[in-house]
């Protein structure tokens, strides 16, 4: 019962932010897209508590100091499930504004989600197609991020794990992104989403998932192909180690679910 109040819960979040959004667009395309903004991590962290309170659902976002992150930075993190960017802008708690390198089909049909993507200039990437295709929308989506001040978020699977372990990284959008962008690289493990692949999912194993995240390092800009090549498998192992490391903690007895060692960065 818990879990069918959690997703009617978040449905009905994500289609109120919705109208919010396609009513102000009527008046204000600009005033459309700062308040699509503006709803992102309110949203994000409104699904977790719905998540929580019905589902049991924590949330390990271990200690990481806010000092450490320069102004603006290229995130890249391995890729389990479509919470991975909710989870990544309640990870940051609003101290970074975020865009995302996302699949096409998130761009249409999902409340909220959707419009949010297009108004806030998110790279929508269809998996399958012409690589010049995908250039071009990943030098308009860099260039609007830096335009904005925005940091971007790359997820360099290129697709979902299904088993939780980091698969291969490509490297052609971490190279395009950093050729126009020059940026230093945060790099985030993410562990649990890989659970709760499906709708399915989600009404039978919520209760028993933790959504961790950990900040691995942050790293200055590998400056030629050959050390970005280098740099993206050395990323993958140290991601893989993190996976390791946060699956062989034990949780610590009491607390709220959803809060479960979870620290947002100084403000």
């Amino acid at each position: 019962m818990g879990a069918i109040l959690s997703v009617i819960g978040i449905i009905g979040l994500l289609m109120l932010h919705d109208f919010l959004v396609r009513i102000v667009a009527i008046v204000s395309y600009p005033a459309a897209r700062r308040l699509s903004g503006a709803l992102m991590v309110p949203t994000a962290c409104r699904i977790f508590t719905v998540l929580s309170t019905y589902t049991g659902l924590r949330l390990d976002f271990g200690k990481y100091d806010r000092k450490r992150l320069p102004d603006r930075f290229l995130v890249v993190s391995n890729h389990q499930s479509l919470f991975d960017i909710p989870i990544l802008i309640e990870f940051f708690g609003g101290t970074a504004d975020l865009r995302f390198v996302a699949k096409l089909e998130l761009g249409r049909w999902i409340p909220y989600v959707s419009s949010a993507l297009r108004y806030q200039r998110h790279a929508l990437i269809a998996r399958t197609g012409d690589l010049h295709g995908t250039m071009h929308a990943l030098v308009s989506f860099t260039n609007a991020a830096k335009r904005s001040g925005a940091c971007p978020v790359l997820f360099p699977e290129g697709t979902r794990s299904r088993d939780g372990k980091a698969q291969t990284f490509h490297s052609a959008g971490f190279r395009k992104i950093l050729e126009i962008d020059p940026l230093p690289i945060v790099l985030v493990a993410l562990d649990g989403g890989w659970k709760i692949a499906s709708l399915g999912a989600v009404f039978s194993g919520m209760k028993e998932t933790t959504f961790r995240a950990r900040l691995v390092s942050v790293d200055e800009m590998p400056i030629d192909k050959k050390s970005q090549l280098a740099y993206l498998e050395d990323a993958r192992n140290r991601i893989s180690a993190e996976l390791v490391a946060m699956r062989a903690e034990t949780p610590s007895a009491g607390g709220r679910a959803g809060v479960h060692n979870k620290r947002r960065p100084a403000t």
